[in-house]
């Protein structure tokens, strides 16, 4: 189970002629919960949701620059 606070790398990756957007992410860091109380399956849904908002984050910031 991994905690609020794990740390998330975000990579875009394009590949040359084709428009497709690929979007890598992985854990850099993923402290653990401790007596939290959350399920596996929380758990896991937390680790998703901070993954897509990285994701729309990192889309955000290319839109800007």
């Amino acid at each position: 189970m991994f905690a609020d606070n794990a740390r998330i790398k975000v990579v875009k990756i394009n590949f040359k002629g084709c428009e497709d957007e690929l979007f890598f992410a992985s854990l850099i860091d993923y402290p653990r919960y401790s007596g939290s109380g959350k399920t596996s399956e929380e758990a896991i849904q937390d680790l998703y949701n901070k993954v897509k908002y990285q994701v729309e984050e990192a889309k955000e910031l290319e839109r800007l620059l």
